[in-house]
Parts: C-alpha cells; structure tokens; sequence
C-alpha cells in the first residue's frame, strides 16, 4: 500500500529509497583574471536536482570561492567535477542539510549543466521533502514547482563522507510587500530589499525596516513576482564557513533563461547588497 500525508502548504510523495531581464546580465565576478590563475578553489557551490525532467539526481555547479573571491568561471566551478569525484551536502527548502550526492566518477555531465552520481537522502527525502513519519514523506510543492533544488557545497577533493557532517550556519528571511526583509549583516539592523531589484542589478540598495516581522520567516521563498517575471529566494547561509552570509536568488524573466545571482551584504549598516557572481542556467 503507498502512503501519503500531507502538512500545511504542502503535498506528500511515496517513501523514496534511502542510498535576469530578458537579456541575461552580464557576468560579475570579484575573482580578476589573473587571480583567478592562481588560486585554487576552496568551496565549490550549486544546486543538487531532483525532478521528473532529470530522471534522476543531479549537481549542477554554479559557483566557487578561493582566495581571490567568489566566481562563476567554469574552470574555477565546473573543472573539479571533471577531475575526480566530489561530495556535496546539500541544504532543502527549510534550510536543513537534506543529504549529499557524490558525483559519478567518470566525470562526464550527463547534460550541459549537470553531472549525475550517488545521492543519499536524509530520512528518504530529496530538497523539497520532509518526514512526516516512519512511512510518510511530504513534499513543500513550491519548491518542486521552482525546479527541486537545494543548494549545494562541496570542498574540492573530498569524495569520501566527513566523519562529522557540516553544519551550516542560515539565515530565516520574510517577503513582506514585495520586499526582502532580513539582517543578513549580522548588525541587529533588518533591512527590506526590493525584490525588483534583483532582476539583474549588480547591486541592490536596501531600507531599515521598521514594520512588524512576517509570521513566518522562511530559509527560502519561490515564485516571488516581479515586473515580467518571478523571483526564487534560494537561501541565505554561511556557504564558505568564514562567518558571514551569503544570499542565492535566481532570476527567471517570462519566456527568458534562468539566472542564478550570489550576493554579499556591504559593510553593516550601508544597507546594500553586492552582487559577485552570476551565471545563467
């Protein structure tokens, strides 16, 4: 007999088996050519996939951080996967590590984004599940209608599970009035951020908000609105372990291609956000 249940805003799935504007923006990057020739990547970030359109797990690399900054090139985000197996935890929809895949170890994506592997759900649920009980598992169904992605981390080389799985320090963040509402500094100050402003701007200004908190603050929010489009708030979180938060938000323009943005908070109390890489995918 197959089992469902069902939570508040969400739908449930059979017990799985455990294991910019029209135009894209052009690309910004922290990481100088040059640097980038001479460092290393140190943590490789992107979005973990599991939906009906894959037919399977996938990894699809997006970004990766060395000791010249955040980047989006390809030799710096996509070579490690090609050279030998990688193991990323990957994050879900409420902000919890969800499991981990490891890459095949031919290296050879199985499309132009995505290289398959070996995924290990925690409990049995992919990024948008979540236990119900013993036998049930839901599903948060905004999240499967945005893609069935959670982001992902990788530290290059490691293909073997860590004795002490990572834990990763988030951020809950609100949507109130078309704005995103959060303290992402770390200077006890929330800001709002215009949703509109994340269609492609290399930086977005933000406001002190003074309103009263959303009720529910959420780890990621999808299918924001915004002018000839729709907004995905991936995450907030310590993706690099240096102590400071880092904001994902895709970008889907109507009829245009997806882009993926990661954003750094200004210094505190300059209330902006500064775009440092983006690529389209």
């Amino acid at each position: 007999m197959m089992i469902f249940g069902i939570g508040c805003g969400r739908s449930a799935e059979p017990v799985m088996p455990e294991p910019a504007p029209p135009s894209a923006p052009a690309l910004v990057d922290e990481a100088t050519p040059t640097s980038r020739k001479n460092s290393r990547p140190q943590y490789l970030v992107g979005e973990v996939c599991i939906n009906d359109a894959l037919r399977g797990p996938h990894t699809f690399p997006l970004f990766a951080r060395s000791d010249a900054g955040w980047s989006a090139d390809e030799s710096m985000a996509r070579a490690p996967l090609t050279e030998g197996p990688q193991r990323f935890e990957f994050l879900g929809f409420d902000g919890e590590r969800h499991g981990s895949m490891t890459t095949a170890a031919d290296g050879v994506p199985s499309d132009p984004g995505g290289f398959v592997g070996t995924y290990y759900g925690i409990g049995g649920v992919g990024p948008c599940g979540y236990r119900i009980s013993k036998r049930k598992r839901g599903v948060w169904m905004d999240c499967a209608s945005a893609g069935g992605c959670g982001i992902a981390i990788a530290v290059p080389g490691q293909a073997e599970p860590s004795p002490t799985p990572p834990v990763f320090k988030v951020t809950l963040v609100c949507v109130v009035n078309g704005s995103l509402v959060m303290d992402l500094d770390g200077d006890e100050g929330v800001e709002a951020f215009p949703l509109d402003g994340f269609r492609g701007q290399a930086t977005v200004e933000g406001t002190p908000f003074t309103g009263a908190p959303c009720d529910t603050p959420r780890f990621a929010w999808y299918r924001m609105p915004v002018a000839d489009g729709v907004v995905d708030v991936l995450g907030a979180v310590d993706l690099d372990r240096d102590g400071n938060r880092e904001l994902m938000i895709a970008y889907t323009p109507v009829g245009g291609q997806r882009t993926v943005s990661l954003y750094t908070p200004a210094p505190p109390h300059a209330a902006r956000l500064d775009r440092r890489a983006v690529v389209a995918r």
